[in-house]
C-alpha cells in the first residue's frame, strides 16, 4: 500500500509540473498580437561575466518531452550565437543579456487538448486522466468528441462542416478547447481573441464582436446539421446574457 501511494504522490506531482509549464506557455501565447506564432523563454542569462539561470533543468527537459509529443514547436540559439552574445557580455560589463533560450509554438488542437488533460490532473480528477487524449473520436464518453484532425463527432457520428477556416467552426471549437471545464462556459472576450488569433477581423465594437458570435452559431447549426438540443432537451448552446456561451457536452 505504501509503494502505491509513493507512485501515486510521484505521478500527481509530475502532473502538477507539466500543467505548471503548460499554463506559463499558454499564458504568454493568449496575449500574442494577430500575426504572431512564437513565445520565448529565456533559460540564462550572463552579467559580468556571471551567470543566472532562469529555467530549472527539468523544466528543460520538459520542454523537449512536450515537443516530442507533438504538441509545441522549439526553435533554439545555436551554438554560434550563444557565443556572440558571451563577447557581447565582455564588452557591456554590467548589462545582462540573454544566452541561451527556446521560441515555443503551441501545434493546435493538441496543445489545448493537453492543457485541459493535466489542468485535470493536477487537480485530481481521475476521470479525465482516462481520457485518451488522441483517441479516434477525441474525449472518450461525452457527447461532442473531437480527433487529432480536428474533426468533431456528436454521439460517434462525424459533424459535417464546410471548413476550418470558418468563423462557425472557430467558434465551436474555441467552445470546446476553451470552455470551463465545470459549465462550459467561454466569455464572449476569450471567442474574440480567439477568432483574432486565428485571422478573423479585429473589432473594437463590443456589440459587433458579440453579433459576430450570435451569428456564426446561428450558420453552425444552420450548415452542420448538429442538433440544437442535446437527448436529454437541453440546449446544446446558450447564451449567458451580456458574458458569453456556454457548451453543453457531459459525459454519457
Amino acid at each position: 500500500m505504501k509503494m502505491n501511494m509513493e507512485i501515486f504522490n510521484a505521478d500527481r506531482e509530475r502532473s502538477i509540473e507539466i500543467n505548471n509549464l503548460l499554463q506559463r506557455i499558454k499564458y504568454k501565447a493568449d496575449k500574442l498580437q494577430s500575426g504572431e506564432e512564437y513565445v520565448y523563454f529565456s533559460f540564462s542569462l550572463v552579467k559580468s561575466g556571471k551567470f543566472r539561470y532562469l529555467e530549472s533543468v527539468s523544466n528543460q527537459v520538459l520542454f523537449q518531452e512536450l515537443e516530442s509529443w507533438g504538441v509545441i514547436e522549439i526553435m533554439g540559439r545555436d551554438a554560434e550565437e550563444m557565443n556572440k552574445t558571451l563577447k557581447e557580455s565582455a564588452q557591456l560589463k554590467n548589462k545582462p543579456l540573454i544566452v541561451e533560450g527556446y521560441f515555443i509554438k503551441p501545434v493546435e488542437p493538441k496543445f489545448s487538448q493537453l492543457c485541459r488533460k493535466y489542468e485535470a490532473l493536477a487537480q485530481g480528477n481521475k476521470r479525465t486522466s482516462e481520457i485518451n487524449l488522441l483517441s479516434d473520436k477525441g474525449q472518450r464518453n461525452s457527447l461532442i468528441q473531437r480527433n487529432a484532425d480536428g474533426d468533431f463527432y456528436y454521439k460517434d457520428k462525424l459533424i459535417k462542416l464546410e471548413s476550418k477556416d470558418t468563423i462557425y467552426y472557430l467558434i465551436f471549437e474555441c467552445l470546446f478547447e476553451e470552455g470551463d471545464l465545470a459549465d462550459g462556459f467561454c466569455s464572449y472576450e476569450t471567442i474574440d481573441r480567439y477568432l483574432v488569433k486565428h485571422g478573423q477581423e479585429e473589432y473594437a465594437d463590443g456589440i459587433q464582436v458579440k453579433n459576430r458570435i450570435k451569428n456564426g452559431i446561428m450558420n453552425l447549426f444552420r450548415f452542420s446539421q448538429l442538433p440544437r438540443k442535446a437527448p436529454n432537451g437541453k440546449d446544446l448552446i446558450r447564451r449567458r446574457k451580456g458574458e458569453g456561451v456556454m457548451l453543453y457536452n457531459p459525459k454519457l
